[in-house]
């Protein structure tokens, strides 16, 4: 189970030099005193900001960086009804964590007007300030930005958009102080899935990795105060993780988890101090390892399982030697804990966290230094664990609540409850003093741990129950999204000849009726026929073929009027980039293969519009199940192809 593996240093990078400007004074008596004033007041705003009272929660992972809350306590046993709810705000989408600073909750959120950053009074839930930053990130999906948790430093509110944007706001007021652009600065190639980390903020400066799109660069530092870039390093892949500090023999470390390994870097040269390459291809980490000195815990999705390293310096030379490395772990988008030796975190045996249904996967109890699973139990969802006082805290991605002992010895639960359904609670709680703080996809609450609080009602209403098109989409999610089967592909066919026969039939006069008809009915067969069969069944295909045989007509039947067809073009572009979105948003990845079908459909699509004068008749029909068929079949066989 133990076997020896060393990561030695690979390079040293050196950072650029600067120098802080140089403070003058003028010999005005009047403008030096209104400037000490200016200063001292701010100096007192920002011991006020600084000091944290012990309540503070200023990063995801609070300030020992690794979910343990060390000043609360939670009061038990927990009332028959349930933990008392001092507040609730709707503040809308998002997946963003919470900070707590100086009375104050900050995290993000974002409607059809942007992404925001948003802070909130702890006492009453109020809105103190919301201050727009990006435009929306996957407003429609299944998994709405933004995905970032703010970090709170000196008065100072630090966020990543999903866009790759590092910006810098006031606590007290929201005002913007400061915007780097990764993506247009580093020049990366995009930022796949959307930008989710956390910025770091430590001795003054901003440390966050690069956008996920390629590996032009690593990681990079900037100055807290400005914005101004002091370095970027690295060479591999960045993934979503954030970085975790660590000292090694007296040594900072900021260590990062990335696409196919982990690295080290030195946080004021930006040196790569160690790396370990662990996968080839696309892979994913989201969360932070688990450190006690000089033992790194590090935890894989997609089921790799984890691995301990033993961390050292020797003759001046960073060193990471690999202890145990086993499939006991592995975490997706909540981090573990250690408590007394033991780790305790859910083992996701899905591939990835599940939006609709039940992540596959239990709560497990191992051994640190060996990897000794000591115990499994598959009462908690795919859930959050954090530490508060002498207990576990949980909190699963249904809403289901509970507190239990860390016990190695077995899992022992002492108190549950259920909150209410507001989406997946994909955000660890937060507990400040004895007030409980938990975060859904679109709503903010404040519960009572003990004491004297005493329940009010929600602050605004709660989101409206209702069947969205999203949650229609997630009720009839299946592997069919990602790679549909013959048979599948089939049984979709099947539902296109009819809605195309419907359509054209429909059409009795014109053969632009019977498109538009087709156009219209390709949409609403997918609700009707999924409905009708118990199973999804997709005809949008039809909707796509029959926009191209209008493109067709319009570019046929425009003699004399040539901007007539560029309309069309227009239009058909748009309504492709349209449908390309919709099936990003839903993660109905076989549909992209659709658009691939045009190219089959040109040869009966223009014997269609060039021929066809009366849809109704069995020519329109015929040609009409020729077009949809070469359109399908066509692109069906891209799909197949493609999804193995």
């Amino acid at each position: 189970m133990c076997f020896a593996k060393t990561v030695t240093l690979k390079r040293t990078l050196s950072a650029p030099r600067f120098k802080p400007p140089k403070m003058q004074f003028c010999g005005n008596t009047s403008w030096r005193s209104k400037w000490l004033v200016a200063l001292a007041a701010n100096t007192l705003l920002l011991i006020l900001c600084t000091n944290s009272s012990g309540e503070d929660w200023p990063h995801p992972r609070g300030p020992g960086f690794d979910g343990v809350f060390t000043n609360a306590s939670i009061a038990l046993p927990w009332p028959t009804n349930g933990l008392p709810l001092l507040w609730e705000r709707p503040i809308g989408q998002g997946f963003s964590g919470l900070a707590v600073q100086a009375g104050r909750i900050f995290t993000q959120a974002q409607s059809l007007g942007g992404q925001e950053v948003i802070s909130l009074s702890l006492e009453t839930g109020e809105v103190l300030w919301r201050t727009r930053h990006a435009i929306p990130w996957e407003v429609d999906g299944l998994y709405p930005g933004p995905y970032g948790t703010p970090a709170v430093d000196s008065g100072r509110v630090f966020v990543g958009d999903c866009y790759g944007t590092i910006q810098c706001f006031d606590a007290q007021k929201g005002t913007r102080l400061w915007t780097f652009d990764a993506v247009r600065k580093l020049n990366p190639a995009g930022v796949d899935f959307g930008y989710a980390a956390t910025p770091l903020v430590l001795d003054g400066q901003v440390f966050a990795p690069s956008p996920a799109g390629d590996s032009k660069t690593t990681a990079f530092s900037l100055e807290a105060a400005t914005g101004r870039l002091l370095w970027s390093s690295g060479t591999n892949f960045p993934s979503y993780a954030s970085f975790l500090p660590i000292q090694v023999q007296g040594q900072r470390q900021l260590v990062l988890l990335l696409r196919n390994g982990i690295s080290a870097f030195d946080p004021k040269t930006g040196a790569e101090l160690w790396h370990d390459e662990w996968t080839h291809g696309y892979d994913e980490h989201a969360t932070w390892p688990v450190y006690r000195e000089p033992f790194l815990l590090c935890s894989s999705a997609f089921k790799r399982g984890s691995r301990l390293y033993r961390l050292s310096i020797e003759a001046g030379r960073p060193r990471a030697e690999l202890i145990w490395q086993e499939k006991v772990l592995s975490n997706d988008v909540f981090s573990s804990v250690l408590v007394d030796g033991f780790v305790y975190g859910f083992d996701l045996l899905s591939s990835q966290a599940e939006y609709h249904g039940r992540t596959r996967g239990s709560l497990k109890c191992l051994e640190f230094m060996t990897g000794q699973v000591r115990w499994t139990n598959q009462e908690m969802a795919h859930c959050s664990v954090s530490i508060v006082g002498k207990h576990l805290l949980l909190l699963d991605d249904a809403g289901r609540l509970a507190v239990a002992n860390p016990d190695p010895a077995g899992y022992r639960e002492l108190a549950s409850m259920s909150l209410p359904a507001r989406g997946k609670y994909w955000t660890a709680p937060v507990v400040v003093g004895n007030r409980l703080l938990v975060r859904s996809r679109d709503t903010v609450a404040c519960y009572g741990l003990g004491g004297s609080e005493t329940a009010v009602a929600a602050s605004g209403p709660a989101p409206a129950p209702g069947l969205s098109l999203m949650d229609w989409m997630q009720k009839h999610r299946s592997p069919a999204f990602t790679a549909p089967t013959l048979q599948v592909l089939t049984e979709w066919y099947a539902g296109s000849l009819v809605v195309m026969g419907l359509a054209m039939m429909v059409g009795r006069k014109h053969l632009a009726a019977g498109l538009v008809a087709a156009f219209v009915l390709g949409l609403a067969g997918t609700f009707g026929l999924t409905m009708v069969c118990g199973r999804f069944v997709f005809t949008v295909p039809v909707s796509l073929c029959a926009a191209f045989c209008l493109l067709l007509l319009g570019g046929l039947k425009t003699t004399g009027r040539p901007w007539h067809g560029w309309v069309f073009l227009l239009a058909f572009i748009g309504l492709c980039l349209g449908y390309y979105s919709f099936c990003t948003r839903y993660y109905l990845l076989a549909g992209w293969g659709f658009l691939t079908g045009f190219p089959f459909a040109l040869p009966p699509g223009i014997l269609l519009v060039k021929r066809c004068r009366d849809p109704a008749g069995w020519l329109g029909i015929i040609l009409g199940w020729a077009t949809i068929s070469a359109f399908y079949w066509g692109a069906s066989i891209v799909i197949l192809k493609r999804t193995g």
